[in-house]
C-alpha cells in the first residue's frame, strides 16, 4: 500500500473486532472503522501455512477515503521502505493492483487500495 495513502498502523485485540451485519468493525476514535480483508479483496485464497503470530490481536493497516477511514486487515507489516521507482503496470492479474516495483531483488506487488474502496462502497450500495 503507498505509504502516502496510510494513515497509521493499529493492531486491536480480536475480542474488539465486533460485527455490524456481514461487516467487522471495531470503535475506533469516536466513530466504527469498518475492517476489510486485504486477501478478499484481491481474491487470493488462503495460505493454509500461515500461522499467526499472535493469535489474540489483529493487525490492520488504516487509509482515509473521502474524509472516512478504513481498516485493511493484514496478515503482518514486513517493511516500509522508500522506493524511487516507476510502477510496472504490465503485470496485473486482477483489480486491485496498480503493478509491481523490484526493490533489493524482491518483486513488490503496490495495491490500488483506494480503487478497491471504491468497489467495496459501490457493491455495498447494491
Amino acid at each position: 500500500i503507498p505509504l502516502c495513502l496510510v494513515q497509521r498502523q493499529e493492531e486491536f485485540p480480536l475480542k474488539s473486532i465486533e460485527q455490524s451485519g456481514k461487516q467487522k468493525v471495531v470503535r475506533y476514535r469516536e466513530q466504527l472503522l469498518p475492517i476489510l480483508d486485504l486477501c478478499e479483496m484481491l481474491q487470493y485464497p488462503a495460505d493454509p501455512n500461515y500461522v499467526r503470530k499472535n493469535s489474540d490481536i489483529e493487525s490492520v493497516v488504516v487509509v482515509q477515503r473521502s474524509g472516512r477511514f478504513f481498516g485493511i486487515k493484514v496478515h503482518e507489516v514486513l517493511d516500509i521502505i522508500t522506493a524511487e521507482c516507476d510502477i510496472d503496470d504490465s503485470v496485473c492479474d486482477r483489480v486491485g493492483i496498480l503493478g509491481n516495483i523490484v526493490h533489493q531483488q524482491s518483486v513488490i506487488v503496490i495495491i490500488d487500495i483506494l480503487g478497491l474502496l471504491e468497489i467495496k462502497q459501490q457493491g455495498l450500495k447494491k
